[in-house]
């Protein structure tokens, strides 16, 4: 049987991928674990369940973090040695509040893709802090250590969002 007459993805976009993953000699290259596999998903990446006992506990340890900073920013931000103003209070109460619902999203839902776009979300974070903490001397240290934690949990989640089950 004819793979154009079974209307199959390949069929219709082979070409175009055997000319763009060619290199300068002709011969095609591939990512490690790129490319369909027999299950017909690429790679890692598939959208079934992760490990739920461990991304709970991930989750959880975030869902303590977020709320400390909801409920007590000031003190986080004078443990930290930082300034202690209004809008950097405010400011711990809203990415407080992106954790618990991160938590919440993730914790229910402990699937693959769920996982993988919050790692994506908290290296977002964390670059977001690093950049703050280039730019102003008064929130450094608290920019630091958040990018730190996100940074961590931004491993976790990528870790166990590409393990195999």
């Amino acid at each position: 049987m004819n793979r154009r007459s079974t209307g199959h993805w390949s069929a219709r976009f082979a070409p175009a991928a055997a000319r763009l993953t060619t290199g300068l000699s002709g011969a095609p290259f591939r990512l490690a674990g790129s490319g369909p596999s027999r299950s017909g998903s690429f790679g890692r990446w598939r959208s079934g369940p992760v490990r739920p006992a461990r991304v709970r506990t991930m989750e959880a340890g975030r869902a303590v973090w977020g709320v400390l900073l909801i409920v007590a920013p000031g003190a986080v931000l004078r443990a930290a040695g930082s300034a202690d103003r209004r809008v950097a209070r405010n400011t711990m109460r809203v990415l407080g509040a992106r954790h618990v619902a991160q938590a919440a999203l993730s914790g229910l839902r402990p699937r693959r893709t769920t996982v993988a776009v919050g790692a994506l979300v908290d290296a977002l974070h964390a670059a977001s802090d690093v950049a703050i903490a280039a730019v102003d001397p008064r929130y450094r240290r608290i920019a630091t250590i958040d990018a730190v934690v996100t940074a961590a949990w931004s491993g976790l989640g990528g870790r166990e969002a590409t393990r195999r089950p």
